[in-house]
């Protein structure tokens, strides 16, 4: 679906991305996780033709997407952090926008909109920040693109609206569309994920399955004398939260998203084995 090949990219005094190789497949729901500045919102915004790399390639399909070829920016939408919506009314947005997307479907907008508790007469400048990103996720699903980029997505919303975007995550065609979610809120999107890309300054350290990774890894809680067992741990009422080789333990908890990433983050060598060593340090 979409392939970066070799892509390096730098801000003035910051070099970010170098040959930088990643694919995704459709038909899966990635997070991308990563410490602030590690290039979460510039790999999305790359990924979408905001931004352009100074070397490689960003490609959707086999088309260029610096190209900016209508039918490939039809086929992605990115729903960002930060965002600043028209002085307009709700149904008045979507009957501007949604044309540049040939599968959109309005019942859904109307549908999702409902969900929420929106009602499309409503002005959006009259929204609180939660509601107006209420209002671009309902609309970033409906529009059906075969790519959907979210940059922290759960910013914002109450509870009941994260329960009802995780609604929304898992009705999605599980064959032709991929989405791809920055976040630092792992605990927010639930069973959702199928995929994780790890960044860490401008470098992927992992892309991969939850699946694969949970095989290798088991997340599990120790006592103080058992920690010699664990890659990492943190303390906890009753004992310790660890990770620890699949391999090592009988019994096992649930997967810990946000347990994995902190020992990506302190024990990079323990996870990652051929790390380069000027990256070790780094981290």
């Amino acid at each position: 679906m979409l392939t970066i090949q070799n892509l390096s990219f730098s801000y003035p005094g910051k070099k970010l991305f170098s040959e930088t190789h990643l694919k995704l497949q459709p038909g899966s729901i990635y997070g991308m996780l990563g410490l602030n500045g590690a290039g979460k919102t510039s790999l999305l915004r790359l990924m979408c033709g905001l931004l352009f790399p100074q070397q490689g390639s960003c490609l959707f399909g086999n088309s260029l997407i610096t190209d900016r070829h209508p039918s490939v920016l039809g086929s992605i939408y990115l729903i960002p952090e930060k965002f600043t919506l028209p002085e307009t009314k709700i149904r008045d947005f979507a009957a501007l926008y949604a044309p540049f997307y040939p599968a959109y479907r309005e019942e859904e907008f109307h549908e999702a909109l409902d969900a929420f508790a929106l009602s499309q007469t409503t002005c959006l400048h009259r929204l609180s920040y939660g509601e107006q990103k209420k209002v671009l996720l309902s609309f970033g699903f409906a529009l059906n693109t075969p790519l959907l980029l979210l940059d922290e997505p759960t910013n914002g919303l109450d509870i009941p609206g994260k329960s009802q975007f995780r609604k929304m995550l898992s009705r999605l065609d599980p064959v032709n569309r991929c989405v791809v979610i920055s976040t630092h809120q792992v605990r927010d999107l639930g069973q959702t994920l199928d995929r994780l890309i790890l960044l860490h300054e401008g470098k992927i350290l992992l892309e991969d399955s939850l699946e694969a990774i949970s095989r290798r890894w088991q997340c599990t809680v120790l006592a103080a004398t058992e920690l010699d067992k664990a890659v990492y741990s943190e303390p906890q009422l009753g004992g310790y939260r660890a990770l620890v080789p699949a391999s090592s333990v009988k019994s096992e908890t649930e997967f810990d998203l946000e347990l994995f990433f902190n020992a990506a983050v302190h024990k990079p060598g323990a996870l990652f084995p051929n790390l380069k060593p000027s990256l070790q340090t780094a981290l």
